[in-house]
């Protein structure tokens, strides 16, 4: 059962995720988008959070416009967990649809926004769904779900409650979002408005000219490049940051070069 703290509702919002072991990110994270002139509502779902009252008034001092809300789900294993908190993107994301919020970013916290991110109902063209499409073969692969953009329309809302019910049954299994998030979209392919997301809003090579960093994976925590960018964020100081930036520049001249 979510637990409304406080609500809020502006055209669009940032849709996340987070544990107790996740909130270094989720600040991280928030301190991106002010660093980037991003301004959005931020709507967080934080689960197992073991002092409610004191990790929300320091989210909330550190990004004023953000909503929290509280999910317990009792004791799972280090796996099982991190796999629920993944797969309960979709919940989510029906939850934001069925408030009427009308543009939703859905976005791991582990992501890095670098650049200002104007979003309306014409930057999704055609689309009403956008995310980043694979050529795999591999069901687990074909899609990335660590960020996903979402406009409200009827047919959308179907769409995710299929999903949601798809996935209902394997939230404690690794893989299950993008594995069902594919069998979903076969379904409904032909009645939604599916667009690509470009890979400068879900880079994890990060590359400079992208907006957003997905760390996904060992990448936030071993590549020099994104735990830099991670300092330049966090300290915020003009002189260090310039030198912060042609150390980056240097690091990915060095790995081009061998």
């Amino acid at each position: 059962m979510l637990e409304l703290e406080k609500s809020k509702s502006e055209n669009t919002t940032f849709a996340c995720i987070s544990d107790q072991s996740y909130l270094k990110y989720l600040r991280v994270f928030l301190r991106s988008l002010i660093y980037s002139n991003n301004h959005h509502h931020v709507y967080i779902c934080l689960i197992n959070i073991k002092n409610k009252k004191r990790e929300s008034a320091k989210l909330q001092r550190l990004y004023k416009h953000i909503t929290i809300t509280f999910l317990d789900i009792g004791e799972l294993k280090k796996h099982e967990k991190k796999a629920f908190c993944a797969n309960h993107r979709a919940e989510l994301i029906c939850f934001l649809l069925d408030q009427n919020f009308d543009l939703i970013i859905y976005i791991d916290v582990d992501s890095l926004v670098r650049k200002q991110l104007i979003f309306t109902p014409s930057t999704m063209g055609n689309s009403d769904i956008k995310i980043f499409f694979r050529e795999e073969e591999d069901i687990r692969f074909k899609v990335a779900t660590g960020v996903i953009f979402i406009k409200n329309t009827p047919q959308v809302k179907l769409f995710l409650v299929a999903w949601r019910n798809a996935l209902a049954l394997n939230k404690k299994k690794w893989f299950s979002d993008q594995i069902s998030f594919s069998e979903t979209y076969e379904e409904f392919k032909n009645q939604v408005a599916f667009g690509h997301l470009e890979s400068n809003m879900i880079d994890w090579n990060f590359l400079d000219s992208s907006d957003i960093w997905a760390g996904k994976g060992d990448r936030k925590k071993s590549n020099i490049i994104y735990l830099l960018e991670t300092i330049k964020i966090t300290i915020d100081l003009k002189f260090a940051n310039k030198a912060i930036s042609k150390l980056q520049s240097k690091w990915r001249l060095f790995h081009q070069l061998k």
